[in-house]
């Protein structure tokens, strides 16, 4: 595969992530809710990394089996509270909230892995704050808290899961460490549905739409972004993944129709530009693994 093959996978993978607010906007008045549409979505791929594993037989210490699937309850949540975040707020700035997740594992890096922080990475780190801050334009903010902290849980989540991967998580063989990503977000809907309830497609609409979320927003680019990432690198993969939330505003706001103030943009840009230098500089430092880059 050449470098150029491999970055259009990555970059048509990003596009197919960023296409998630249409998913929500099909379903969100049907009957199906996010824990059922998240079990479908992450159920899929569980099973094909299941057979994956049946055919590669790697080897699965169960220690850590068990901390990989802990990043799996990271993912769950991430994905809950991004459709959640998009529901009460609007897509086009949950996913701007979303992405102060390189924020989250940088200012983590500093204060707990006492990592010294270059000039670049602080001003990123400030300009990305003042992004979010300005992008936050709603006109009542009080009734929006939740589905805000809603997109700052998924933020955090994924930072985790980015953070655990780097540092903390044992080396695993990536069919088993899917597996585990995969099958404990699958895990973890079940336990949050039998708290809180789910509820699954009752239409074949509903259903073509939830297995098109599982296949397109989850089965395809994770594999594109698996198999086209060693090629790539970590920090151009990483960078080409920035796609995603240009995709993601453009069909919130051009396809669904979603307000966008200029104070937003202006926002979303500042974000935006900070995270790509905090992301190309942190994976210059300590490259993630590549299955860490999915989302």
């Amino acid at each position: 595969m050449t470098y150029l093959t491999a970055a259009l996978w990555v970059v048509f993978a990003a596009a197919l992530f960023g296409l998630q607010p249409i998913y929500g906007l099909m379903l969100k008045d049907s009957a199906i809710d996010v824990n059922g549409m998240m079990l479908i979505r992450f159920a899929v791929p569980t099973l094909a990394a299941l057979v994956w594993v049946g055919l590669t037989r790697p080897s699965l210490q169960p220690w850590a089996c068990a901390q990989h699937a802990l990043m799996g309850v990271a993912f769950a949540l991430t994905g809950i509270g991004y459709y959640q975040a998009g529901y009460q707020i609007g897509f086009s700035l949950a996913v701007l909230l979303f992405y102060s997740f390189p924020l989250i594992v940088t200012v983590y890096t500093a204060l707990c892995l006492r990592a010294t922080l270059r000039p670049v990475q602080i001003g990123s780190v400030v300009v990305a704050t003042a992004g979010l801050v300005l992008a936050i334009d709603v006109g009542d903010v009080q009734a929006s808290a939740i589905g805000i902290a809603w997109a700052l849980l998924a933020a955090a989540c994924y930072a985790f899961i980015l953070t655990f991967k780097s540092h903390y998580a044992p080396p695993l063989a990536e069919s088993a460490s899917l597996l585990m990503l995969t099958g404990g977000a699958t895990a973890t809907v079940l336990v949050i549905g039998m708290s809180s309830g789910w509820t699954l497609p009752s239409t074949l609409y509903e259903w073509q739409w939830s297995l098109a979320l599982a296949l397109f927003a989850g089965l395809v680019p994770i594999a594109l972004i698996m198999l086209a990432s060693p090629v790539t690198g970590a920090t151009d993969s990483a960078t080409y993944c920035l796609i995603e939330p240009v995709v993601a505003i453009a069909v919130a706001v051009g396809f669904m129709g979603e307000p966008f103030s200029v104070r937003t943009l202006l926002g979303g840009t500042l974000t935006l530009i900070a995270v790509t230098v905090l992301v190309r500089t942190r994976h210059r430092a300590r490259p993630v693994d590549q299955s860490a880059l999915v989302q």
